[in-house]
């Protein structure tokens, strides 16, 4: 461990075990080899099939207006040649529209009246004069279910479920260790995860931490089959063929958290693994930390490497294994748990503009408003610049031009998630009906209405214009939160109620209103959990401004 601290409330961090009923057993249980049986699907209807990418720039069709009118390259976007260059001009985009952000930066008359850059700043302290370096064993994506999926499914990033209805797999604050989340699963649920794991010899170990959320009767002793409920690892081999090992959870943990754990010997070569998480034993658990890695024996938990969401770039090294923020005691109402995503650099970290949750507040007076709709640009083979508004339109998303009468495309906004093999898609599922739009930095958000699995809501959706594929009649929306507002008509008779309006307010950073059909006006703020690790100086920066009392951050 790392600690860190800030000035004035925040102190020294301690192992976040030292408060935990935290049962480790580490007893000799063999596994189950092979015979057993695995009946599930894991389809929840959020299959995607499209892998995530960019679209057009500007600036492609700019570099291309230096060929001949007559050339087909330059009239035809879909044209060989355009996709080529499209690499240049994309890039092109993105440093044109930094430079004009930072330029306007300089002004007040210029400068965005809706961002706060104000943050926090910790230091950072060691047992030792030397470098930090993380430890990474653990194989497993969003390793502490702290990123959560598509908003409507209501699952953790990066894992395939098995459920009968949408409440089967749930997050559960109450329980977790690390991170937002724990995962509850009822008696009719399983997650599963699959790796590419290539390995000659050694031993994997998968381990988790579960607890019966209510005292089952059942001894404490005995465990149930691992079909039943309990952890599952296939080992699949270069030769074709397949192993399955198996343990299961206690039939009572006694009301604490235990850890469970499965150790296999490989004696070939490997060619991937899944690990599998049942429940089906028509009780309700509570699991967390899942891990596995390249041991005899479990170890303390670290997250992945791979451990991003799906907007943040992860081709550069992590300098820690995982950042968590701390607010409360444990028995307090108003504790808080919640991971912080580093971000490997700082281009990157100040500019972040999807957040990571949302929280509606009750401001005393009227914080000012205002309806941004105009982001981008359209050039046109005819060297028009024409500045472009994205609006509602018919429960679509219509890209249209500022001053002209001109219409660019009116399209459908496409989720992007992480599958469980690791791999970027799009969902097949359109995204609902766009009820309302606006603009904030580089992003348009979206509101949409949406029905999945007999569950109605709204959800905001957050659309990057430099990363589109319009042409195929939809928009990628890189992350989504539901608004913690209900909507829904209480009977048959009631007065539908539907938002109507977003918008940013001027005087509180980061929050935006949204109005609805029946004159209410709802006010949200929009909270950005990453940190910036730079132990050159020892210093991490955080995008929040989380001094309070109680407070204190963990590194592990």
């Amino acid at each position: 461990m790392v600690g860190i601290t800030l000035p004035g409330s925040f102190s020294f961090s301690r192992d976040f075990s030292e408060n935990l009923e935290v049962i480790y057993s580490y007893s000799a249980i063999d596994p189950i080899i092979d015979g057993m049986t695995i009946p599930y699907s894991f389809s929840d209807g959020s299959v995607g099939t499209d892998v995530l990418g960019i679209g057009r720039a500007a600036f492609t069709q700019k570099i291309m207006n230096n060929m001949p009118y007559w050339m087909d390259m330059r009239l035809d976007r879909d044209s060989a040649a355009q996709d080529l260059v499209h690499s240049w001009g994309f890039n092109l985009e993105e440093v044109n529209n930094q430079y004009v952000e930072y330029r306007n930066e300089q002004f007040l008359s210029t400068a965005n009246p809706y961002l706060d850059t104000h943050g926090g700043v910790s230091e950072l302290s060691f047992q030792e004069d030397r470098a930090y370096t993380p430890e990474f064993r653990n194989f497993l994506y969003n390793s502490s279910f702290s990123l959560k999926s598509i908003a409507r499914t209501n699952r953790p990033e990066g894992w395939a479920v098995d459920r009968v209805t949408l409440n089967d797999i749930s997050f559960d604050y109450s329980n977790s260790i690390f991170g937002d989340n724990a995962i509850k699963l009822s008696g009719t649920a399983a997650l599963k995860q699959s790796l590419e794991i290539k390995k000659l010899s050694g031993n994997l170990t998968f381990s988790i931490y579960a607890k019966t959320i209510i005292d089952t009767g059942l001894s404490t002793v005995d465990r149930f089959d691992p079909d039943t409920a309990g952890l599952l690892l296939i080992v699949r081999y270069a030769d074709s063929t397949v192993s399955s090992y198996g343990v299961g959870f206690p039939k009572n943990t006694g009301n604490k958290l235990v850890r469970a754990s499965l150790t296999v010997n490989i004696a070939k070569e490997t060619k991937s693994v899944e690990v599998i998480i049942v429940n089906r034993s028509g009780y309700d658990f509570s699991i967390d930390l899942p891990m596995l890695e390249e041991a005899a024996s479990p170890s303390q938990w670290t997250s992945g490497i791979r451990d991003y969401p799906i907007h943040i770039s992860s081709l550069n090294a992590k300098s820690v294994a995982a950042v968590g923020l701390f607010k409360g005691t444990e028995s307090s109402l108003t504790s808080q748990k919640l991971e912080v995503t580093e971000v490997s650099t700082e281009v990157e970290f100040a500019d972040i503009t999807i957040p990571t949750r949302i929280e509606r507040i009750y401001p005393s007076t009227d914080p000012g408003h205002s309806i941004d709709l105009a982001l981008g640009r359209q050039i046109t083979a005819e060297f028009e610049n024409l500045p472009v508004m994205w609006s509602a339109s018919d429960g679509k998303l219509k890209e249209e031009s500022l001053t002209t009468p001109d219409v660019f495309s009116i399209v459908d906004i496409r989720d992007a998630y992480k599958a469980e093999n690791g791999s970027n898609y799009l969902d097949e599922y359109t995204a609902g009906s766009v009820k309302a739009t606006t603009v904030l930095r580089d992003l348009v958000i979206a509101v949409t209405k949406e029905t999945y699995l007999g569950k109605t809501a709204n959800y905001l959706k957050f659309i990057k214009p430099t990363k589109l594929s319009y042409e195929d009649g939809y928009v990628q929306s890189l992350s989504d939160l539901e608004i913690p507002i209900d909507l829904n008509p209480i009977s048959s008779n009631a007065i539908p109620e539907e938002v109507i309006r977003i918008g940013l307010c001027k005087d509180i950073p980061f929050c935006i209103f949204i109005d609805t059909s029946l004159d209410r006006r709802f006010y949200f703020k929009l909270h950005y959990d990453y940190c910036y690790a730079d132990f050159r100086v020892r210093k991490l920066f955080c995008r929040e401004y989380y001094l309070k009392e109680n407070a204190y951050l963990q590194i592990i």
